[in-house]
Parts: structure tokens; C-alpha cells; sequence
């Protein structure tokens, strides 16, 4: 493997927790174990969530499929959670990657409101 940063600093975080370093799948044994990367800061870090952490019910979902399929693949997600009680509070109209010349796929980004009582 690679000794980047993020490598080196994988190692030197699986023997601060008491882990045994693992090779290629170092990065999943921390991410098991609750560990983040944060790039900016050029360590992982132990995520620990707040148990009062606020109880949004809100549901971010990006679709990314074919230019030919996404309105149908949209349409359909939405109304399948329409039908199982969720509440639309956004669904954008097909986003293009056209990044690399001409575009093949596009994304939607859709944002609903959990059923009540299906929050934490």
C-alpha cells in the first residue's frame, strides 16, 4: 500500500485506538470502529454521535442514472415514498454531468419529511 498521508495517519491511528493494523482494509477496520477521515485536518478522528443530536426526520436522497431514465426513475422513488407516508419538501428538475463533454447521466436531489412517528 501506498504510504500517504491518509495511510500513515491510519496507522498511526490503529495504535492509538489498540488496533491491529490491517493492510488494505485499514481504512475499513477505522471507519468500523467509528473513526472518520478528515482531510482538511490530515487525521481521523473518533465520530461520536450527540445523543442530543436534534431529531431532524429529514431525508436527503441524490439520484444519479441515465439521461434517458432519470425522470422516470425520479417520478417513481417519489411516489413510492409519497405512498408510503414521507412528505416531498424538494425534488429538483435533472441535473446534467456534463463535466466530461457531452452528458450521459444527470442527478435529482429529492428531500422528504419522515412519517410521523419513524424519526429516532
Amino acid at each position: 500500500m501506498k504510504q500517504t498521508k491518509k495511510y500513515l495517519a491510519a496507522l498511526k491511528a490503529v495504535a492509538v485506538a489498540g488496533l491491529p493494523p490491517q493492510g488494505d482494509s485499514t481504512y475499513a477496520t477505522l471507519e468500523k470502529e467509528g473513526y472518520q477521515w478528515k482531510a482538511d485536518k490530515g487525521e481521523w478522528v473518533k465520530f461520536t454521535p450527540s445523543a442530543n443530536a436534534p431529531k431532524t426526520g429529514i431525508v436527503d436522497i441524490r439520484i444519479r442514472a441515465s439521461m434517458v431514465e432519470i425522470e422516470i426513475i425520479s417520478e417513481r422513488i417519489e411516489s413510492e415514498l409519497k405512498k408510503a407516508g414521507f412528505t416531498v419538501v424538494r425534488c429538483s428538475a435533472p441535473d446534467p454531468d456534463d463535466r466530461h463533454g457531452t452528458p450521459v447521466t444527470a442527478c435529482v436531489y429529492m428531500q422528504f419529511i419522515l412519517p410521523k412517528g419513524k424519526s429516532r
